[in-house]
């Protein structure tokens, strides 16, 4: 079914039009008439002139390390056209250099070198691939240490890379510097009327098609720009920003996926058109339009911004132009789980709020029926919490995931404490200081508003009280009777008083002043003692980890009845007995991550105990998880919560850049700040169709670029019915459920980039195939846009299937047929 367009072209041009062919297999010394005599390069294209109605056309199954820039305009009846001609897949333009295990040869020990050579010198270099995971840029060779570790000399056009295991193609698979970078694949800088067709573009850190300058009647139609490199705010797949008022641009049947912005639109054109168009994946949004000129019609754009858990696929003011399909509509394509989606879901505040330790146990039998892992991230440091240690343990012994989730559920973000003023009449000035966690109110002639309390927690009180706390503070003030006290609306009581900043003598009887947190205080203790509770007060933590203890018994004596094994926290004891048994093994399951254990046993025989055995240290296996409250975090609070011996934290509800510019998964996802995704509001008030559609976007970003994502809920925000729709979808749509441990444990074992907490690891899955597939919802959804652009990306006839078209640069084709790749 796939046609030779070159044909259907030639008996559209103008009489006078010549027809040039371009090769990678032919030579610029040829004259490019006829497909024997192709030119071989873009750059041959580049700086040549042409006339109104030439055609270029490019070798299908031919590939170009290059980019396009036309020079020549064509005129109103008579475009330039550019596109394709042959059988089989799409002319290629890519940034992607695949290296060969004949490149490379061995500079010193690991170190290897390649020598690139491409049309035109390759003056830097940002992304190199290893296999599916990018690499890390060094800035000289001898810095060189660690796999994937990569250099490029410029003046040279060496890549150095570090294999530690032979040959780098050997080692990784593949070796891939994108080396057009900052470039755009086909740039249209101040030439108008041309045609581009049938190209696919690909492996770009910049732009797929730019057009800039006096650029305008443009018409570009059944292309792909599918970028694949996360380069911070770029690329964009077809990048619109002419000077002038331009009033004549058509973007017809083009797909733009996994760039930064599918379309984006700048500048003060007066009308721009695109129709039949898809975007799905890109990192931020599908359409952004800056001009407020651009119609959308018959389009489709899903799943776009992978920063957050919801989609956001347009921006600015584009005009619908009507037939564009539903937002969060699943496009049912051929593939697009390259990675396991993993998807963690979390009820959040048992131990902050009486209630909600009820409501999430009414929802167990729920996760249990559809067996979906559950963690319930629990808040520690209030009285609730110590009434609750039974219910949180039960739950862990039951083995549900019970995380962190802080001692008071304090956000640093609202650091007001609460406001004082001395309402006294016996002390003429009063002052308040605080200084080294020491809170001083000077009243003279007044005992009761003299104040001289130290701050500084007693590092025992796991439940903190009286004054460890703001609540205890604000309450003993106000029991004075000299002062009026008042806690900030956002200030939660169990905050450890010692995390009030510093003050230097306030006048507060003059004027109220209000006193604030110290943010790296509050977020210290507020990791720190949950996790210091939660050790002192569960076991089992962290994925039921335990410590198997084997001894041999006496080699002479009587032979013993019993054996007593005791634990110590610190080597040479004290000891704790911990229990007595009659074989020589005990399995100790009351354990936590990162606890050192030390252990001794004796024998008893005839009613006599032995003394204590030789000690045997054990260090117990495992990963602590933070869940931050309200998805609040920065690179600060990270670094606290690794100091405090968390290995990982369902971060905020916003991805940082990484060392590559990204959060996914090749280039490495930060294991202290994982997406979180709350559920309020975007999830609420839906039809069951509609949350499994939102739903199916989340697994569907997860899968084609490996970010992991962890979904929360607090108390009454679903129904128990919600909560069901909830997991089908997320089960249905091919999610890879785990709890945030399990999650933890994974990234901790993947490919760390060296001296960060970003971890990297490879594709599991096909590369994403976003074709068409038989249930496809873009089949005839789309309009005509006339019979010069019948033909899709493939090169097969739209109508032959029938009057109505597809959306997109690919029309389904009846799985019989059959049907190349592209």
């Amino acid at each position: 079914m796939i046609r030779r367009i070159a044909a259907m072209l030639l008996m559209t041009g103008a009489a006078m039009a010549t027809t040039y062919y371009v090769d990678p297999a032919g030579s610029n010394a040829n004259d490019g008439l006829s497909p024997q005599t192709a030119w071989r390069t873009l750059l041959k294209v580049g700086i040549s002139t042409f006339q109104p109605g030439d055609q270029i056309l490019f070798k299908r199954d031919a590939v170009w390390n290059e980019w396009l820039t036309p020079l020549s305009s064509g005129t109103a009846g008579n475009p330039i056209k550019f596109d394709a001609y042959g059988n089989g897949r799409p002319p290629e333009f890519t940034g992607r250099y695949q290296t060969k295990i004949s490149d490379w040869t061995n500079t010193s020990g690991s170190v290897w070198q390649a020598t690139l050579n491409a049309t035109q010198a390759i003056s830097q270099l940002k992304f190199v691939q290893f296999g599916t995971i990018w690499g890390n840029a060094q800035t000289a060779q001898n810095l060189l240490a660690h796999d994937r570790d990569w250099y490029y000399d410029a003046n040279t056009q060496i890549l150095y890379v570090y294999a530690s295991s032979g040959n780098p193609v050997t080692r990784y698979g593949l070796v891939s510097p994108m080396i057009l970078s900052g470039q755009s694949l086909i740039n249209i800088n101040g030439v108008s009327w041309l045609e581009i067709q049938h190209i696919k573009l690909d492996w770009y850190d910049a732009y797929g098609v730019q057009v800039q300058g006096a650029s305008d009647h443009l018409w570009l139609a059944n292309m792909l720009a599918d970028s694949q490199v996360p380069n911070g705010t770029v690329p964009i797949g077809f990048y619109v920003h002419p000077t002038g008022t331009p009033a004549d641009i058509h973007l017809y049947n083009t797909d733009s996926h996994r760039n930064y912005v599918g379309y984006r639109f700048d500048g003060a054109a007066s009308a721009v058109e695109l129709k039949n168009c898809r975007a799905f994946v890109n990192r931020t949004y599908g359409l952004m339009d800056n001009t407020g000129s651009v119609t959308y019609a018959n389009c489709h754009f899903y799943a776009n911004n992978i920063a957050t858990g919801i989609s956001t696929d347009i921006t600015g003011a584009p005009i619908d132009g009507g037939g564009n399909l539903a937002a969060d509509t699943p496009p049912n394509v051929r593939g697009f789980l390259s990675y396991p989606a993993r998807i963690t879901v979390t009820y959040d505040d048992p131990g902050l709020v009486d209630g909600s330790h009820q409501f999430i146990q009414s929802l167990l039998p729920i996760f249990q029926a559809k067996s979906v892992p559950l963690s319930i991230a629990v808040v520690t440091g209030y009285d609730l919490s110590q009434q609750l240690v039974d219910t949180f343990q039960g739950w862990n012994d039951a083995g549900w995931d019970v995380n962190s989730h802080s001692a008071s559920h304090q956000y640093f973000t609202f650091p007001n404490a609460f406001t004082v003023q001395y309402t006294g009449t016996a002390a003429s000035s009063v002052t308040l200081s605080i200084a080294n966690k020491h809170l001083t109110v000077t009243a003279p002639g007044d005992p009761n508003g003299q104040v001289d309390w130290d701050l500084s927690s007693s590092g025992t009180d796991l439940v903190a009280s009286g004054l460890d706390t703001l609540g205890g503070i604000i309450f003993t003030l106000n029991q004075r009777g000299v002062f009026s006290v008042s806690a900030d609306p956002n200030m939660k009581s169990a905050v450890k008083s010692e995390d009030l900043a510093d003050v230097t003598a306030q006048d507060i009887k003059a004027a109220a002043y209000t006193l604030t947190m110290e943010k790296s205080r509050l977020m210290a203790d507020e990791l720190g003692w949950a996790k210091k509770w939660m050790n002192a007060n569960l076991v089992g933590l962290g994925g039921h980890h335990s410590v198997t203890l084997n001894w041999n018994p006496p080699g002479s004596g009587p032979t013993p009845s019993s054996y007593r094994v005791y634990r110590g926290a610190v080597s040479g004891g004290p000891y704790q007995l911990l229990t007595e048994v009659v074989q020589p093994q005990y399995v100790d399951h009351a354990v936590n991550p990162q606890q050192t254990w030390f252990y001794v046993t004796t024998s008893v025989a005839n009613g006599t105990e032995s003394g204590f055995s030789n000690e045997v240290p054990a260090t117990v296996p495992g990963q602590w998880v933070y869940v931050y409250p309200g998805s609040f975090e920065d690179s600060s609070t990270e670094t606290i919560a690794a100091a405090a011996g968390y290995a990982g934290a369902r971060g905020s509800a916003s991805m940082q850049p990484g060392p590559s510019a990204a959060t996914v998964l090749g280039s490495g996802v930060n294991i202290q700040n994982i997406l979180s995704q709350g559920v309020v509001p975007n999830f609420q008030n839906l039809s069951d169709a509609q949350l499994t559609n939102k739903v199916r976007a989340l697994v569907f970003k997860s899968g084609v670029w490996g970010v992991p994502i962890g979904i929360f809920f607090h108390m009454n925000e679903l129904a128990p019915h919600q909560v069901g729709v909830l997991l089908d979808a997320l089960k249905e749509s091919g999610a890879t459920l785990m709890t945030n441990t399990q999650l933890v444990e994974y990234l901790s074992g993947a490919q760390p980039d060296v001296g960060t907490t970003y971890f990297a690891d490879a594709a599991t899955g096909d590369p994403p195939d976003f074709r068409p597939s038989m249930t496809s919802v873009t089949t005839d959804q789309g309009t005509s846009v006339g019979t010069e652009f019948k033909y899709d990306l493939m090169g097969v006839d739209q109508t032959q299937f029938g009057g109505a078209w597809d959306v997109g640069a690919f029309v389904l084709v009846p799985e019989m047929l059959g049907r190349a790749r592209p």
